[in-house]
């Protein structure tokens, strides 16, 4: 999960910046929630999840394990009273995330290729501040 985590960090700041303006992790995320919402196109990537499936063998050991990563976007419009400024930053930043992630093969090796898992948009921080969060999906093998 971390791994995968990071591999995205990785490629969205080689290839989402811009309309991305910064690319960071979880911890940066936690300092955010203290103080001042950050700049519109600020990213940061969360790993979330890591669930295995059973094991489908019998005798050695190899079982799949499903991996989920977010990315929350903060996309901040002030003086917008029709929406269209955001609705407008958060397409070009989705096609963004999409086109950097989406089918992408992340190293390590040992990871599937992304696949998109959803978004979800909420206004989290008041007036003008919204937050665009997405799921990538990935998923490797245990064995042993």
């Amino acid at each position: 999960m971390i791994a995968a985590a990071r591999a995205i960090r990785d490629r969205l700041r080689a290839v989402a910046m811009p309309p991305l303006v910064s690319v960071a992790g979880a911890a940066e995320l936690e300092a955010v929630r203290e103080g001042t919402a950050p700049e519109s196109g600020a990213c940061y990537v969360i790993p979330w999840a890591e669930d295995p499936r059973p094991s489908q063998t019998s005798g050695g050991h190899r079982q799949p394990i499903a991996i989920s990563v977010l990315t929350a976007v903060c996309i901040r419009t002030y003086e917008d009273s029709t929406g269209e400024a955001y609705l407008a930053q958060a397409e070009t930043v989705l096609g963004a995330l999409k086109t950097a992630l989406a089918g992408w093969t992340p190293d390590p090796a040992d990871l599937l290729p992304i696949d998109y898992g959803g978004t979800r948009a909420s206004q989290l921080a008041g007036v003008g501040t919204y937050w665009l969060v997405s799921a990538w999906l990935t998923s490797r093998q245990l064995y042993s």
